[in-house]
């Protein structure tokens, strides 16, 4: 459905040690597209995708990132839709080899990186509920959240569904479609403060420290502990790349 996440997509310089690494700590599997282009699988059902990040890249200063895609209607028009309100076309829109789908990669007006994507084989969207093995959460952090949810509620037509007091000034904003939430968005400070927006995708596991556990063996770094939070249990980290 349109505005729903429906794909996720790794860019890292090494491809084979992400495979190990995010096997361990989500249980994934792989499943190869094509020789440029992996596809990681939760349950044997394709969720996301897998490639290297390249030296033609690397120059252009893109670093390893998780890249979110949102279900679209309609890619052209939603990369035309997106340029209207302020954001970039970056890369397409392009078709996806076998019949995959189409999509686009764009850049919203604060500076943050997603994508649009309109499968080519339609019903592997987020549907909003938690799953063990799947994304389930999806964060902006931005430099002005309140521009930045109208941008996306323009292309996507998420809606609001809750915001809450940080303290010290800062707010924590919720979006979805009904009741149903999809992610938060906050205006970056602190130490964050000079750190480019960016969307952070949480992974919904069985249980959070043994995943931290398995993580930082794996050689991950910790970006923020184990803490509780209305709902549930969140750590932040960054993969070994």
């Amino acid at each position: 459905m349109h505005g729903q996440f429906v794909w996720y997509e790794l860019t890292t310089p090494d491809v084979d040690a992400a495979k190990r690494f995010y096997s361990r700590v989500t249980g994934w599997g792989t499943q190869r597209f094509d020789d440029d282009y992996d596809m990681w699988t939760s349950g044997g059902r394709p969720i996301g995708g897998l490639m290297h990040l390249g030296d033609e890249m690397r120059q252009q200063g893109v670093p390893p990132n998780w890249l979110p895609y949102v279900e679209s209607d309609d890619v052209d028009a939603t990369a035309a839709k997106a340029a209207s309100l302020g954001g970039r076309v970056v890369y397409g829109p392009e078709d996806i080899p076998g019949g995959g789908g189409r999509f686009v990669v764009l850049q919203d007006p604060q500076g943050a990186m997603f994508g649009a994507l309109k499968p080519g084989t339609p019903g592997g969207a987020w549907d909003g509920t938690p799953v063990v093995g799947r994304f389930s959460w999806h964060e902006l952090m931005t430099t002005d959240y309140v521009k930045a949810f109208d941008f996306y509620r323009d292309l996507f037509g998420w809606e609001k569904t809750g915001e809450m007091d940080m303290g010290g000034g800062q707010n924590y904003f919720m979006y979805g479609k009904g009741d149903t939430a999809y992610g938060g968005m906050f205006n970056r400070f602190g130490d964050m403060e000079s750190m480019n927006p960016f969307w952070l995708v949480y992974v919904h596991v069985k249980d959070v420290g043994t995943a931290v556990t398995a993580a930082t063996k794996g050689g991950a770094m910790v970006h923020r502990p184990q803490m509780d939070i209305p709902g549930g249990s969140i750590a932040i980290l960054g993969d070994p790349q």
